[in-house]
């Protein structure tokens, strides 16, 4: 019994040192300050992720309502297009009567350039409507260019009346040939409202452009 009790080790020899309880205490605050820390970036992350989901909901949402307005802007402009036409058509026939009427034939030649006009702002509309895919191609520029300027010439014609002269741009083809990589129709499309804007801000009877 006496060996037995000499065996069991005292309650003061066991309990912990100051020492040991400010190393305890020491690396209990160090958790609770990488707690603390942990958590505080945690919070900021949570709401970085709520801001770039509210932006996201707020791109989808207006990605929506620009897809309804291209869908209506098409609706719109299919439905206008076709009384351009018919204006078109009996202008044109207008003009053929009128032609021993030079001071009324002005007026329907108007009324032709006028219905020109918005037929191209309609085909812009359909454009802009129209999801946009991109197919690149290698073509040289002064076919592109010339292309375009041969519809901006019938164009011009058409709306300035059979006797109007026009040369819309002199090229100097002797240059070497310029590869382009875009899409044709495109850079077309651009051409063509490039060589009309400048088709329309020139007056007077002499509309010649620079060679380019």
């Amino acid at each position: 019994m006496t060996t037995l009790l000499r065996s069991i080790p005292d309650a003061g020899a066991a309990s912990l040192s100051q020492a040991d309880m400010a190393e305890l205490l020491g690396a209990f605050n160090d958790a609770a300050v990488r707690l603390s820390a942990a958590h505080e970036s945690l919070g900021a992350e949570v709401e970085r992720l709520k801001a770039e989901l509210r932006q996201a909901n707020e791109q989808l949402e207006r990605s929506r309502r620009l897809t309804a307005l291209g869908e209506m802007a098409a609706g719109i402009a299919h439905e206008v297009r076709n009384p351009l036409s018919s204006i078109r058509l009996h202008a044109r026939i207008l003009e053929q009567d009128l032609g021993d009427r030079p001071a009324q034939r002005v007026v329907a030649e108007k009324i032709i350039a006028a219905v020109l006009g918005l037929d191209l702002v309609v085909t812009d509309v359909l454009a802009f409507a129209k999801e946009m895919t991109v197919h690149p191609a290698l073509v040289a520029a002064s076919e592109m260019l010339g292309r375009a300027v041969a519809e901006c010439t019938a164009w011009a014609a058409d709306a300035g009346g059979a006797g109007a002269p026009v040369e819309i741009v002199r090229r100097d083809l002797e240059r070497a040939p310029i590869m382009a990589a875009c899409d044709p129709h495109l850079i077309h499309r651009a051409l063509v409202n490039v060589i009309r804007n400048a088709i329309e801000a020139m007056s007077g009877p002499d509309r010649t452009g620079r060679t380019v």
